[in-house]
């Protein structure tokens, strides 16, 4: 078995073969980008579907299937994304907020120029007035 490096948490290197004996989830992680450890494969075949319900305008699947996502990485933007132009399909106004509150949030935690989120303010400002006042 090649002995693959991995980091983990940004600091600690470990060997995916060192892990073997002790995880059987270990092998999936030899394969992980460590650019983007949270996209796995049912995180992207949970997005992909949604993305399929929505172009569909399936809106009932997709809501559903951003939530499958939503359960791997709680943190991504383009699931909350998605999830909010479900939620706008199906006329929950509520939901689209939420979504687009959260979007925003785990952009800028990311490291987003404002200036690059201006349009989803505003978007986010359309339908929830208050959400001014944050900005």
């Amino acid at each position: 078995m090649p002995r693959t490096k991995l980091v983990l948490f940004g600091a600690t290197a470990l060997s995916a073969a060192s892990l073997l004996p002790i995880s059987p989830w270990a092998p999936s992680l030899a394969d992980a980008s460590p650019a983007l450890p949270q996209e796995t494969g049912t995180f992207r075949a949970a997005l992909q579907k949604a993305q399929r319900a929505v172009d569909a305008q399936r809106w009932g699947d997709a809501e559903a299937a951003c939530v499958r996502a939503l359960e791997r990485d709680r943190k991504n933007a383009a699931a909350w994304a998605l999830r909010g132009v479900a939620a706008a399909g199906s006329g929950d106004v509520d939901l689209q907020a939420y979504c687009l509150h959260q979007e925003l949030r785990f952009l800028e935690a990311q490291g987003v120029k404002r200036s690059e989120m201006r349009d989803k303010r505003e978007a986010l400002v359309a339908i929830d007035p208050t959400a001014g006042d944050l900005f």
